[in-house]
């Protein structure tokens, strides 16, 4: 488990609680376009959260829409769980200092372009390969 641990199980999941509250009852297809996800994948993590009886899955109007909104259980798991990632959220500032941790979703996208084999490797520090060109932002 992590700092979110008890009140909703994974990162992912209180990553779709917080944007399916803050959406409101939405369109599957909406939430993925914000969360940037495929509504395949998307579908796939809602299931266990609905299971649970977090959230809730509804046809709209137009029966082919499938309408996404939290339950009462799931505001409760989401309260519970929003101060757990506050106080992770400030574990992190205090340890990698705020300006880095500002930097941090700058740096995860520069990261996702590493080739997996450079990433991965103990034996060129990653500080070489920006410096020698091999890595640019």
């Amino acid at each position: 488990m992590t700092s979110c641990g008890p009140a909703v199980y994974k990162p992912p999941s209180f990553t779709l609680l917080v944007r399916i509250a803050a959406a409101g009852p939405a369109p599957i297809t909406q939430l993925a376009e914000g969360l940037v996800i495929d509504r395949t994948t998307l579908t796939r993590n809602l299931k266990p959260l609905e299971k649970q009886g977090l959230i809730q899955v509804a046809t709209g109007e137009d029966q082919r829409l499938r309408l996404v909104s939290l339950t009462e259980p799931g505001y409760q798991a989401l309260a519970k769980a929003l101060p757990l990632w506050e106080q992770a959220q400030a574990q992190a500032v205090n340890t990698v200092g705020a300006e880095r941790f500002k930097a941090f979703p700058i740096e995860a996208c520069f990261l996702a372009r590493i080739p997996l084999r450079q990433a991965s490797s103990a034996s060129v520090p990653l500080q070489y390969l920006v410096k020698s060109g091999q890595l640019r932002y």
